[in-house]
């Protein structure tokens, strides 16, 4: 049974997430009808859109699965790092495979996730801690 319990959240926070879903969700809409209007391929929507879902998924775990590194400006700084290298490795994928599959998205996504883990302990792992300046035995 888990006896641990939900913080209720203030109604700023509600409205800060509410608006924050509306947002996304006009930036997805704008999307596809800017999309369909400009008359973008069935071959770039499906490379790109694979990646659009994924890359989602994939950092927002990351990132909320490391709510203790927030603080820290070197989380920040490898995670921004490793999202530009994420698109820019599915750029050059895409230029030199001309029959991309969504389903290689999602498959090159897992090792992608290992790697980002791998960073997460090496960022926990050189995050300098204040020194002691004694223990109990030698007071």
């Amino acid at each position: 049974m888990n006896t641990s319990r939900k913080k209720r959240r203030s109604p700023r926070e509600l409205v800060r997430d509410y608006s924050l879903y509306l947002l996304i969700s006009f930036i997805i809409v704008a999307s596809a009808l800017w999309a369909a209007k400009s008359g973008v391929s069935d071959k770039t929507l499906q490379t790109w859109g694979g990646v659009a879902l994924a890359t989602p998924l994939v950092f927002g775990q990351f990132i909320a699965g490391s709510r203790k590194l927030w603080g820290r400006q070197r989380f920040w700084f490898v995670t921004t790092a490793l999202l530009a290298l994420h698109f820019l490795g599915y750029a050059v994928a895409f230029t030199y495979v001309s029959s991309w599959r969504s389903a290689w998205t999602f498959y090159s996504i897992v090792p992608e996730f290992f790697l980002l883990l791998q960073c997460s302990d090496w960022i926990r792992l050189t995050v300098r801690r204040p020194k002691s300046h004694g223990t109990a035995k030698g007071i």
